[in-house]
Formats: C-alpha cells, sequence, structure tokens
C-alpha cells in the first residue's frame, strides 16, 4: 500500500498563537515519512489564514464547512487517515523533535502493542515548564491504571491504522473525554504502553476544556469505568458511589472533600482494596501499584491534622506490609526529587493543587 508511514490528525478551532507553533513543531520532525491532516473546525481567528498559508506537500487541510466539535472532527481526520500510523496531536502542544521516530521504532519491534504513549512536560500559556506526567509504562500498568484514570495523553498517542480500517474505531462524539472512553473501550482486547521520555510539551491553561468542564468530565468518566468494569467482568470492584467519590475526592481536588468532611482515609482503604484486586488479576503491575501508593499517600495519608489518624496508621501499616517495593521506590524517588523543582498536576499550574483527571482536551 503506498502513502506514509504515519498520518497525524490535528483538530483546530481559534488555535490562535499556539497554532504555529505546534505546527511547526510537527513538520520539524526527524522522522519525516508523514501526512499532516488538520481539520479546522470554522475558526473564527487567523488560525484558518495561517493553515491555509503553509507550504508543504505534507499538509492536508480540511475546512468543516459547519462547526461540528473536536470529536467529529478528530474522526474526520481518522477516515481521511492514509498512513501505517495514526499519531495524535493537539493545536496548543509542542512535540520534541524525535518523537515520531521513537514511537514508530518502539511499535515495530513490539508487534503486540497496538496504542503507544509518551510522558510529557506540562508547560503554561507562555511556553513555561511547569510540571512533569508520570503515567505507567509497562502493557500491564496500563491496563490496570485505565480502570481510574485515563492511562494515556491524548496528543501522544500512536495507534495502528488497523484499528481504525479494520476494526472501525472511532472516538464517540456522545462524551466529552472522548480519548478516555476510546482507552477504557480498547484496553480489554489490546494492549498499550507508555514510552518514558517525555516527547511532548502539554499546554496547560485556563481555556483547557479539562478545566472548563471539570463538572461533566468527572461525570462523564465515572460512566466510563462503569462500563469498563462491566466490560472485564469486574462490575463487583468497585460501587457507583465509591467511583464517584474517588474521581472527586482524590484524583481531581482533595481539597473539595475537606470542604465537604468527606473521610479521605476511608477513600483510601477503598483505593487500596482497588488496587490490590488489580495486582492480583495482573501481578506484573508493578508500576500501578507505585503510582497508587503515591495517590494514596498524597491524598488519603497526608495531611489531615489528627483526624482517622488510627485509619490513617492502619492503612500505612497494610501498605506497608503489602508494598514495601512500592514503598522503596516511593521514597527513594523522593529522596532524587528532593530540591528539585517539583512536578505539579494540570491543575495546580491553573492555580488548584490537586490533579485533575487527565480525559479530556
Amino acid at each position: 500500500m503506498s502513502g506514509p508511514l504515519i498520518s497525524v490528525v490535528m483538530a483546530n478551532y481559534n488555535g490562535g498563537s499556539y497554532l504555529p507553533l505546534a505546527v511547526e513543531s510537527i513538520l520539524a520532525q526527524s522522522c519525516g515519512d508523514f501526512e499532516l491532516i488538520i481539520i479546522d473546525d470554522c475558526s473564527t481567528d487567523d488560525s484558518r489564514a495561517y493553515l491555509r498559508s503553509l507550504d508543504d506537500p505534507r499538509v492536508r487541510l480540511l475546512e468543516n464547512q459547519q462547526n461540528r466539535g473536536q470529536t467529529a472532527s478528530l474522526n474526520i481526520g481518522l477516515e481521511a487517515a492514509t498512513g501505517r500510523y495514526m499519531a495524535r496531536m493537539d493545536a496548543d502542544d509542542i512535540c520534541e523533535p524525535t518523537r515520531f521516530e521513537r514511537q514508530l521504532q518502539f511499535l515495530e519491534s513490539r508487534q503486540d502493542i497496538a496504542i503507544s504513549g509518551t510522558q510529557a512536560r506540562f508547560i503554561d500559556d507562555k511556553g513555561s515548564d511547569c510540571g512533569v506526567s508520570h503515567h505507567p509504562n509497562d502493557p500491564d500498568s496500563v491496563w490496570a491504571y485505565g480502570f481510574l484514570q485515563n492511562p494515556f495523553l491524548h496528543p501522544s498517542v500512536f495507534l495502528r491504522i488497523e484499528l481504525v480500517r479494520d476494526e472501525g474505531v472511532r472516538f464517540d462524539e456522545s462524551v466529552v473525554n472522548q480519548d478516555f472512553e476510546l482507552w477504557s473501550r480498547l484496553l480489554p482486547t489490546h494492549r498499550g504502553a507508555n514510552l518514558p521520555e517525555r516527547l511532548i510539551r502539554y499546554r496547560v491553561h485556563a481555556d483547557s476544556m479539562t478545566i472548563r468542564h471539570l463538572e461533566e468530565n468527572l461525570r462523564a468518566s465515572a460512566a466510563i469505568i462503569r462500563s469498563r468494569l462491566a466490560a472485564e467482568g469486574l462490575d463487583d470492584l468497585m460501587t457507583d458511589a465509591e467511583i464517584d467519590s474517588l474521581l472527586r475526592y482524590v484524583f481531581a481536588d482533595r481539597r473539595l472533600a475537606d470542604e465537604a468532611g468527606v473521610d479521605r482515609a476511608a477513600l483510601g482503604s477503598v483505593l487500596w482494596r482497588v488496587t490490590k484486586a488489580l495486582r492480583r488479576q495482573r501481578p506484573g503491575c508493578g508500576e500501578f501499584v507505585d503510582l497508587m501508593l503515591h495517590r494514596l499517600v498524597q491524598s488519603c495519608l497526608w495531611p489531615q491534622g489528627s483526624r482517622r489518624l488510627g485509619l490513617r496508621c492502619a492503612l500505612l501499616g497494610r501498605s506497608l506490609a503489602e508494598a514495601p517495593a512500592s514503598w522503596f521506590r516511593l521514597i527513594a524517588r523522593r529522596a532524587l526529587d528532593r530540591g528539585s523543582r517539583p512536578a505539579v498536576s494540570m491543575a495546580s499550574a491553573c492555580g488548584s493543587n490537586e490533579a485533575l483527571p487527565m480525559n479530556v482536551r
């Protein structure tokens, strides 16, 4: 089959000053065998004029005749793709020069992997560093992590085009966090992994969809997790109330829990129970356990003054006994990070002190 190796799909609506940086970072990739499919969704700023001015044969500009929204635009791009691999990119992020080369090498060497993502550096609206991502890398940990949070940063994703052509994979246009929904639909039957390198710069700003649609995102995430549990035959792993509380008070903003008088230590017991159950399903998911332990310490064990001290101490003792290697790695990482600029969440870059579910852009 003729055509490029990679089809890059980017939707744009009023990309403004960020758009040229995103496009230029793609055109400057060390692996140049790609087509860049940009779907402009009736921009009202200078975006469309900029896109029309691009003089590069690899750029394919598709212009919606009416505003369709990001998800519908992405599906238009998927249908137009002619490459062997599909790469996602957003109009406000930046690719490192070797991103495509590294992800291509990875997928061609790992035929068992259908979906690949990368780690990222978070940048603010001025382009300054404000943190780094910590997503699981190995397939078992990606599988487990996806029951609680989005296991991939959407603009970092590479996937095999067979998923689109042969299996008819499309984003669900009825949900706001279309990427989390798609990965949750695929992970029961397809393996995913993340590269440890930070190959994108992921922009965090107050106008991002994660910030603007937090409540809708939380509700949609809960529904997606329930569907995933049902698809994997794990309906009894979490109740609806536990899913909602974990998303809202452990993975979103712990200040909300304290303002509402929610018992974060009790939620920590739920999180640890779920973590152990998923580890029994996939014993190789050590990275997932590490990440959940970090969340447990950050959001459920400390700081809450003396409240529920007995329960917190008991939970601390159980986690120490049941995951000593994860505790060792957590302490070692803390020691290495000491004195360096701390990694912050997407939310903290926008004025909050806790991580939002990274399920939507």
